[in-house]
Parts: structure tokens; C-alpha cells; sequence
């Protein structure tokens, strides 16, 4: 089973975050690999030390998330998302692919935005069951074989509104100067309204929330590598018309101006490199 570490893709301040955590994510079974787009786990272990709180910029993916503290289907988050690690733990959880979970419960999926269902409340007492045999598990592999054996038992029926969602996430990730939702539904042959609907119930946040969280992901990747030298250069390189509007958007999304992430990006690069010498690596 394919395992990844290397992206951070959506972990604000990576450099400070390898401290603290480590992140392992795996491929589901390829016969639900149109259903699931990865695993994802964190452990850590912080005995004798301050606990740690990690932030994130979510992406519109619907997350089933198995947690000592807090166990659930979890929709999207529009804000920065904060989580405090202390002590020691692990959290493992299925990333559906983005549009997929809608068919299972067949209900909008906006409906949980920014909050989460019990899996007791999405799938009955055989989510109950799951979440319990889940949480017993020994094992990451373990944890995965019970997920896929009870998905496999609760495979929807196809639905071709799945792969139009992807399909439009396709071009919102790949084009940085898509940056109007008219400009995407002209693109996709629907109306505005059309698209709306279609997000409001497949996946949980808005189309105009969704392309402005891809741009500012990318500033995000940006930032955690270097400070720019022209900051109205890198807001017309991720599409934005002009350097304010850019500002506004991050500091929505991620609670800081672009100027200070990237200051405490800096400060956590150069406590890595502080961490790193005093261990000899």
C-alpha cells in the first residue's frame, strides 16, 4: 500500500509543524479509488513539552475523521482550522474525494459546513460499530481494512454529478487566472446559479469560496518557501486584479496578512535549522 510524507499541501508553517507531528498519508484499494482520494494520519507524541497547536487551510474535501476527542464526518471548513496536539495521540481519517461523499447520504452536504454528523447520524448503527471497532484498531493498515470493508458495504450508486464537481475543480486547480465564478460557468456551459446549486450540494462551500481557497493555497506554498521581493507581482501571478484585494482574501481565509505569515514562516524556518544543529543531523 502506497504510503506519502513529503507534501504539506494545506498545513500552514510546515517547517514548524515537522517539529511537532508526523504526517503519513496512503492510497485507498484501487476499487475505491474513485471514492476515496487518500488516508491521512498524524501522530505525535509531546510528553514533557507544551502542547502544539497546528493550523490548516482546508480544502473542500469531506473528511470522516477517527479522534480520541472529537469522531465524525467533518465538512468543509471555510476558516483556518486550528487543532491543539499536546500529550500523545493519533488521528486517522478517509479524505473523500471532492463531491464524492453526497451520494452516500444523499443529503447537501452543506448542511454540515464548517461543522460535523456523527457517524451514527450518517450511516446508522453500522457507523456506530465502525467508529468503535476503528478507534480499537492496533494498526494504520487495520484501520484502513475496516474502512474499506464497510464502505464497499455502503457503495451508492453512480452518480454522474460526482465527476462534473471534479471536472470543475480540475480547471479551478490548473488555471490561476480563473478568479470569477461567471467566468467558470461560461467555461463549463451552466449558469452561475446552476453552480451554486450544484456546490451548495455536493460540496459545502460556495464556487467563489472554493477558487479563492485554491489562489491562496498557492500563496500559502509561496510564503512557506520565501518572502517575495514584489508582493503586487505575486498577487497579479495568482490572478488577483491588484495587490488589496489579494490581502483581504488571505487574511480572511488564513486570520494574517500575507507580510505576517510569512514573517513567522521565516522565524519557524530558522528555529528548524536551530532544532536541526542542536541534534547533530
Amino acid at each position: 500500500m502506497e504510503t506519502t510524507t513529503r507534501t504539506s499541501r494545506g498545513i500552514l508553517k510546515p517547517q514548524l509543524a515537522e517539529q511537532h507531528f508526523r504526517l503519513t498519508r496512503h492510497a485507498p484499494a484501487p476499487d475505491l479509488a474513485d471514492v476515496i482520494d487518500r488516508y491521512w494520519v498524524i501522530d505525535w507524541d509531546l510528553r514533557g513539552q507544551p502542547p502544539y497547536e497546528q493550523s490548516t487551510i482546508s480544502s473542500p474535501h469531506i473528511n470522516m475523521v477517527f479522534d480520541p476527542y472529537k469522531t465524525g464526518i467533518f465538512g468543509v471548513a471555510t476558516k483556518r482550522f486550528n487543532y491543539l496536539l499536546k500529550g500523545q495521540g493519533q488521528v486517522f481519517a478517509v479524505k473523500f474525494h471532492i463531491g464524492a461523499f453526497y451520494p452516500f447520504i444523499q443529503s447537501p452536504v452543506s448542511e454540515f459546513t464548517d461543522s460535523l454528523i456523527s457517524l451514527g447520524n450518517a450511516f446508522g448503527q453500522a457507523g456506530e460499530t465502525l467508529q468503535k471497532q476503528v478507534m480499537v484498531a492496533n494498526d494504520v493498515h487495520s484501520k484502513i481494512m475496516l474502512v474499506e470493508d464497510f464502505l464497499r458495504g455502503h457503495l451508492p450508486q453512480p452518480d454522474d454529478n460526482v465527476a462534473l464537481v471534479q471536472q470543475i475543480i480540475t480547471e479551478i486547480e490548473q488555471d490561476r487566472n480563473l478568479m470569477r465564478v461567471e467566468d467558470l460557468a461560461q467555461r463549463m456551459g451552466y449558469s452561475p446559479r446552476s453552480l451554486q446549486r450544484l456546490f451548495h450540494q455536493y460540496v459545502g462551500a460556495s464556487p467563489k469560496w472554493t477558487i479563492r481557497r485554491y489562489r491562496l493555497q498557492d500563496a500559502a506554498d509561496l510564503l512557506d518557501q520565501r518572502t517575495p521581493d514584489d508582493w503586487a507581482r505575486l498577487a497579479a501571478n495568482l490572478g488577483y486584479f491588484d495587490q488589496a484585494h489579494f490581502i483581504k482574501d488571505f487574511k480572511d481565509l488564513i486570520g494574517e496578512t500575507p507580510a505576517v505569515y510569512a514573517a513567522s514562516t521565516d522565524d519557524a524556518s530558522h528555529s528548524d535549522a536551530d532544532h536541526t544543529r542542536s541534534n547533530g543531523c
